[in-house]
């Protein structure tokens, strides 16, 4: 009742910035069946501004162009400032002078430091989304048992493991990994800190 019952009603609420892309969105053919998604910004009844992912179903359509359909918006206004502030704390860590990286659950670089990316002989940035299997001089045996053990790392106390890495120009060098697993919207990343070994 709040909302009202005309397409203008909804309309009047979109944020102006996403309401071109929402409607051409939702002039594009899409047969009975079709599922089309966006995400928008959406003004609440008291004037708040939500992140919201909008879904719907075409239920008929008319000369090839939706003219019913189904569906629901969910707010997703809290994983959205999660994710920003991720990528804000991805940018932070890259402005930090120690080599430090941030590790996801497939143990894929999602960020790392110009220090960090040095010790590998690559340009500033460059490892980001690269796995951290490609940069370990690691046989199979013993990248599982690697894996393990980041697996088991706590959010509460550094774990070190000393591995033999491998440089951009093919050298391999010896380092130590200390972790620290940070739990983030349910997601569970690790922070990874390169310190020299000790042997």
């Amino acid at each position: 009742e709040q909302i009202g019952r005309v397409r203008g009603d909804w309309m009047a609420r979109i944020d102006a910035a996403d309401v071109a892309r929402f409607r051409a969105l939702r002039e594009q053919p899409c047969p009975v069946g079709g599922i089309q998604q966006i995400d928008y910004r959406l003004r609440h009844a008291d004037g708040r501004w939500l992140h919201v992912s909008d879904h719907t179903i075409v239920v008929s359509e008319q000369d090839g162009l939706p003219r019913r359909r189904v569906g629901f918006v969910q707010d997703v206004t809290s994983q959205h400032q999660e994710r920003a502030l991720l990528r804000a704390q991805a940018q932070a860590l890259c402005l930090l002078d120690a080599p430090l990286a941030l590790l996801d659950a497939q143990w894929t670089l999602c960020a790392s430091t110009p220090a960090f990316d040095a010790r590998f002989g690559t340009p500033a940035g460059a490892l980001a989304g690269e796995a951290l299997r490609g940069l370990l001089a690691v046989d199979e045996a013993q990248w599982a048992a690697i894996c393990a053990e980041m697996a088991r790392v706590d959010t509460s106390v550094d774990t070190t493991i000393e591995l033999a890495c491998r440089h951009r120009d093919s050298s391999i060098f010896h380092c130590a990994f200390t972790l620290r697993a940070l739990e983030v919207d349910g997601e569970r990343l690790l922070l990874l800190r390169l310190v020299p070994a000790t042997h």
